[in-house]
């Protein structure tokens, strides 16, 4: 293993992966040597994804915050973030639905709603991520904080002792 923590080396030219290759074949980006064309493939739109992300982000989120645009619209309407993110995945769903049904959309591509769809679904798994760390319990001390509720830590949703009424 690299010490960028790379661990597969190109099989045709010992490079290692995340990188054009000039060897015997034609240009080609390796995630692994043994990996499936289709793999492959899959891991190069991953890229593409995050870079698509970092491009979009310039017009809808602020330097503070990449997801301000989802962010605010979420907290407007009352929901959590990551709910926010799943409904604007799902407007892809449904032109998705369209196209499946009519075999033509007109204003978007296909391939262009599949990726929206992909970086709704990253944007709502780091937001979930970020409010579940937000709700997740501190310890408090070494001994239950209320001998009734005999709780080491926990968050005033999760207690139900009542010493936070």
């Amino acid at each position: 293993m690299r010490k960028d923590g790379d661990p597969f080396p190109c099989g045709h030219c010992g490079g290692y992966t995340e990188h054009l290759i000039l060897c015997h074949l034609s240009p080609v980006r390796l995630v692994a040597p043994e990996c499936h064309p289709s793999s492959q493939r899959f891991h190069n739109i991953l890229k593409d994804l995050g870079n698509l992300h970092d491009k979009k982000q310039k017009d809808y989120g602020t330097d503070a915050d990449p997801f301000n645009n989802i962010r605010s619209s979420a907290k407007e309407w009352g929901i959590p973030a990551w709910v926010g993110a799943m409904l604007r995945a799902t407007d892809k769903v449904r032109r998705l639905q369209k196209f499946a049904d009519k075999g033509e959309l007109a204003n978007e591509s296909v391939i262009d709603a599949f990726d929206d769809l992909a970086v709704y679904a990253v944007i709502a798994r780091v937001m979930y991520e970020e409010d579940k760390e937000e709700r997740k319990p501190t310890i408090r001390s070494a001994t239950p904080h209320n001998a009734a509720c005999g709780a080491w830590y926990h968050t005033p949703m999760e207690c139900g002792c009542g010493c936070h009424d």
